[in-house]
Formats: structure tokens, C-alpha cells, sequence
């Protein structure tokens, strides 16, 4: 199996830790995509927002982080 992402991170600059989110991503087995997620990226008062459409399961997921 392989993954393909594109992965953002954020970080607070108060400690050494950072937020990974992946934003896109595949997971390919013998040249074919057996799942898939696509999405896009928004901040807004403290929150990450990650808001897209993929296959179930995904390898990734919508969801909201607060910083």
C-alpha cells in the first residue's frame, strides 16, 4: 500500500508541538486508489476548520480543531 497526502501544519508558537491535518490524501494498492479524501482548509478565531468529501473509509475526515 501507498499514501499519497498533503499534510498542513499549524503551530501555536508556545511550545515545540505542531497540528498536522491531512488536507488530501490516496491510498493506492496495485496502481488503483482504494480510498480517497479531498478537502479544504479554513482558520477562524482560534479554529481550524477541515471540511471535504471522500470515500468511506478515508483516509482522512472532517473535523475542527481549536487552538
Amino acid at each position: 500500500m501507498f499514501n499519497h497526502e498533503v499534510i498542513a501544519a499549524f503551530c501555536t508558537g508556545t511550545s515545540y508541538s505542531c497540528l498536522e491535518i491531512v488536507q488530501k490524501c490516496e491510498q493506492i494498492v496495485r496502481g488503483q486508489a482504494i480510498s480517497a479524501f479531498d478537502g479544504a482548509i479554513t482558520v477562524h478565531d482560534n479554529t481550524v476548520s477541515l471540511k471535504g468529501a471522500g470515500t468511506t473509509p478515508a483516509c482522512s475526515a472532517n473535523a475542527e480543531y481549536h487552538f
